[in-house]
């Protein structure tokens, strides 16, 4: 199937979020925006020659569109270094994103799991579900999550899990999969959410069918 064609958008905003990289807001057209309906959507950036996918961060209907863009390949790199004002041009939000409106109406918990940047693709399921969600975030050092205050204000029950911690940390310790898998909630009728590495994606996967959840009700970011 061929690709939707590129709009043309408008770097609008660009700050700080962690040492690795920066919240990049885009203004687009509204036909670009109509297309964005559910989280966990993303956009095909396309910076000179070069094209990158980065997840839209925000919920449908909030504006620009919102990414987290991390510094270390060609796309982000050449991405940061626009000035604001620029012009950028990118796809209509794609993919099927998560059925958060379906969950919400089930009345039933949310599981979301997320490694490094993945936990910006959830934060706006983060947002809908409040403190019917249940976060297992993952990253190497405790400096690297990406909008931890605005997941923890939404209410949701947060753990953290490091790989790779200093002494200081005191936290929990390992991998995302594994702390989901010791705590051992029943997800009989809970929808798990997974954004992330594909070892974390396959071993959350495999962790929710073992404690209960419906195979159709884990949806991953790929």
């Amino acid at each position: 199937m061929n690709a939707p064609p590129l709009v043309v958008g408008r770097l609008h905003e660009r700050r700080a979020e962690t040492w690795r990289g920066d919240v990049v807001r885009i203004q687009v057209p509204d036909s670009a925006r109509a297309s964005h309906l559910r989280p966990g959507q993303f956009c095909r950036i396309t910076v000179g020659d070069r094209t990158g996918c980065f997840a839209i961060t925000t919920a449908p209907g909030r504006g620009p569109f919102e990414f987290y863009v991390q510094r270390g390949g060609a796309v982000a790199d050449a991405l940061l270094d626009l000035p604001v004002g620029a012009a950028v041009r990118l796809s209509p939000a794609q993919g099927p994103g998560f059925p958060v409106g379906e969950a919400l109406a089930g009345g039933v918990p949310i599981v979301l799991a997320a490694t490094g940047s993945g936990l910006a693709a959830l934060r706006p399921v983060a947002e809908a579900a409040g403190p019917r969600a249940l976060v297992y975030a993952g990253c190497r050092q405790a400096d690297e999550f990406v909008f931890l205050g605005d997941v923890l204000a939404s209410g949701a029950a947060v753990h953290l899990v490091l790989s790779r911690p200093g002494a200081a940390w005191s936290g929990r310790r390992g991998y995302v999969q594994d702390a989901l898998a010791a705590d051992a909630p029943d997800l009989s009728d809970a929808w798990v959410f997974a954004c992330g590495v594909p070892a974390m994606v396959e071993g959350v996967r495999a962790a929710a069918l073992r404690l209960g959840a419906r195979p159709e009700r884990v949806r991953t970011n790929y």
